[in-house]
Formats: structure tokens, C-alpha cells, sequence
């Protein structure tokens, strides 16, 4: 991908970044709830979407520094000092959103070695010995 210079926004773009952040953040706590949910059933999930998902949450991870830049911006300009709390806020916010995806990011790699995928492709040995040692688990 190549690289860009950042275009840093007046603060008359506040609202509109805040709400991007909540609404890609409150995204980011669902998926986080439903990747903890496929954790348990890893098979549940195939490959196409689990390499959707480490795309997607690679590429928000990339574009946090871009957010803060952005945010340092609005903060060391002194005449946005009535603003500062909401900047403070969605600082806040925005390391909410890179942790939350660095935990998404760790369960999609994780369940990727248990996709429906993988588990077709294995050979019937392979799957009664994996299934036995408790490495596969079991459909519920």
C-alpha cells in the first residue's frame, strides 16, 4: 500500500471523527463478542471470513496513528482549548479501539488454525487423533 500524507482537519471536524470513533468502536466491542464466542467453535468459521477479519482489524490498527496524529493536531492548537475534553475523550476512545482490535486481531489468528477449512482438509487419521488428544474439540 502506498503512503500518504495525512491530512490533518480543522476542529470543525470533531463531531463527525467522534462519531466515526464510537461507531467503530462499539463495532469493534461486538465483533469482539462474537470472535469470543467462535474461540469456543473455531470450525464455526471458515477461512474467507477469518482472513476478512484479520484484513479488516489490520488495517484499523494501521490507521490509529493517523487518529492521534489527528487528535494531537486539534490538542496542540491552543485555540481548541474549549474542545479539549472531547479530544481528551476521544483519545481515550481511540486506544480503546487499538486494544480492542489487537484482541480481535490475537483471536482471528488463533481460530485460523481451527477453520472448517482446515479440518476438511485433514485426513480422517488426522482428525480422530487431534479430535482425541483434545487439540479439536468436539461440536457441541
Amino acid at each position: 500500500m502506498e503512503k500518504r500524507e495525512q491530512i490533518l482537519r480543522p476542529i470543525s471536524y470533531l463531531p463527525m471523527i467522534s462519531d466515526l470513533t464510537y461507531g467503530e468502536l462499539e463495532e469493534a466491542e461486538n465483533m469482539l463478542s462474537y470472535m469470543l464466542e467462535a474461540k469456543e467453535r473455531p470450525s464455526s468459521l471458515d477461512d474467507h471470513t477469518i482472513d476478512r477479519v484479520i484484513r479488516l482489524y489490520s488495517e484499523k490498527i494501521d490507521m490509529v496513528p493517523v487518529y492521534k496524529a489527528q487528535l494531537e493536531y486539534w490538542k496542540n492548537d491552543k485555540s481548541n482549548s474549549s474542545h479539549f475534553t472531547a479530544i481528551d475523550d476521544l483519545y481515550t476512545k481511540t486506544e480503546d479501539l487499538y486494544e480492542i482490535s489487537m484482541e480481535i486481531l490475537g483471536l482471528a489468528k488463533e481460530i485460523s488454525k481451527h477453520t472448517i477449512d482446515k479440518i476438511m482438509a485433514m485426513s480422517d487419521e488426522e482428525l480422530a487423533i487431534r479430535t482425541l488428544t483434545g487439540e479439536i474439540k468436539r461440536p457441541s
